[in-house]
């Protein structure tokens, strides 16, 4: 029997859709890109979210001054845990309070000396104001050592503090003719950071000075109008990539944590690299830390102790002691098994000879520190990944100035202090 042939379906017709009309297409395209960028921006903040717990963004609380350029904001206080997560050997947070002048003390400090107080005003950037509690800063650290001392005599000591991060002897200046002179100092210390050259040349875009030079005010300028921006490496030529990086890293913590590992972990190990030059840094931060100076770095120098001078004469003319100091960092010491250090001790000598110039008093604190930090690991006197003391490297160099003070040769005493 035969079988039956199987019949086949006869085959649709296919029908081909007519294409989309133009404005169809574009809002189809619209649509596509729009599902795309609200994705991607979704991602972002999911990533940007879980980056959080692993990056401390940079905390600034200051603000802008027509004078100062910028000033802690009276009658507030700060909460530092920003070095725990790289140091958990320091994993207790503490608070800095600012008085109604701005500065890192718990009480006002009142215009009209108090009879028989003795007025010592410490002048610097954030290693002045101290990466630790505020009762081991280099100020309270002194004042206790003061009381503790000559607290008999019958003279109150007072040592302030108005260190405030990246000022520089521009800002220096201004702040002891314009303001401390008004509350009767009787002895300033002036703390020369490493990055202050830098400093001072930045402020000067904006410098105002008077009819001798003098500086008069450094205004706060705006970094997204200014022609460069300021990195942790210099100053980089201003345009949309680099304002972007640096609002990044004011904000983001993606981005942080992308840099963290791009460097390997450690962030300082880039930033503090002196062999290397970065092709997008149109001024170096620390090019007065090099050991050799090009024609700039040495016009820079000369600025900034040039700026000094005019504080040193102000000193002399209103009575004022003053006492000069360069603040040491880590590369400056000879690491373990090296005979030379990657930074050069340059800056020290030059405010060494400043001082004798000038007559004015001078703690090397570079050589007051190098019998214990040569050879040592950087954890042991400073925080990883940062350019600050730890608490013991606070402790230490707070010592050095102890013994300044306890130095008769530098008369930084009442003729009464026994």
């Amino acid at each position: 029997m035969a079988r039956k042939k199987r019949e086949r379906k006869p085959e649709k017709k296919r029908v081909d859709k007519p294409p989309l009309s133009k404005p169809k297409r574009v809002l189809f395209t619209a649509i596509y890109a729009l599902l795309l960028v609200i994705c991607s921006a979704l991602l972002l903040l999911i990533l940007e979210f879980a980056a959080t717990p692993f990056v401390r963004l940079p905390s600034v609380l200051y603000t802008g001054s027509a004078r100062l350029n910028h000033v802690w904001p009276p009658n507030r206080g700060q909460i530092h845990e920003e070095w725990i997560t790289g140091n958990p050997e320091f994993n207790e947070p503490y608070t800095h309070y600012y008085n109604v002048q701005g500065w890192l003390e718990n009480y006002d400090v009142i215009k009209r000396k108090p009879a028989n107080t003795y007025r010592i005003f410490y002048l610097g950037d954030s290693f002045t104001e101290g990466c630790v509690p505020m009762s081991e800063s280099i100020p309270s650290r002194v004042e206790q050592y003061l009381h503790h001392q000559y607290g008999n005599s019958g003279t109150h000591y007072e040592v302030i503090n108005t260190g405030t991060s990246s000022y520089s002897p521009l800002i220096y200046y201004v702040l002891a003719r314009y303001y401390l002179l008004d509350y009767s100092p009787d002895v300033l210390v002036v703390n020369v950071d490493m990055s202050d050259c830098f400093d001072d040349w930045k402020y000067r875009e904006l410098l105002i000075v008077d009819d001798d030079g003098n500086p008069y005010a450094v205004p706060h300028r705006n970094i997204y109008n200014s022609e460069y921006v300021d990195t942790l490496k210099g100053a980089m030529k201003a345009n949309i990539v680099s304002r972007t990086r640096v609002f990044l890293f004011k904000n983001s913590s993606l981005y942080n944590l992308i840099s963290k590992w791009w460097n390997g972990g450690n962030e300082a190990a880039k930033l503090f690299d002196m062999t290397s030059v970065d092709p997008e840094t149109t001024k170096d931060r620390w090019a007065w830390c090099r050991h050799d100076w090009d024609t700039e770095t040495e016009a820079d120098v000369a600025f900034t102790l040039d700026v000094l001078s005019r504080l040193a004469k102000l000193c002399d003319e209103k009575g004022v002691k003053l006492m000069i100091t360069g603040v040491p960092h880590y590369q400056q010491f000879i690491p373990q098994d090296e005979s030379k250090s990657p930074w050069s001790q340059r800056p020290h000598e030059a405010l060494k000879r400043f001082a004798a110039e000038h007559s004015v008093a001078y703690l090397d604190s570079h050589a007051a520190l190098a019998l214990s930090i040569n050879g040592t690991e950087q954890p042991r006197y400073y925080y990883r990944g940062n350019m600050h003391f730890n608490p013991r490297g606070f402790a230490l160099w707070a010592q050095a100035h102890i013994d300044a003070f306890a130095t008769p040769e530098l008369e930084l005493l009442p003729p009464d202090a026994k």
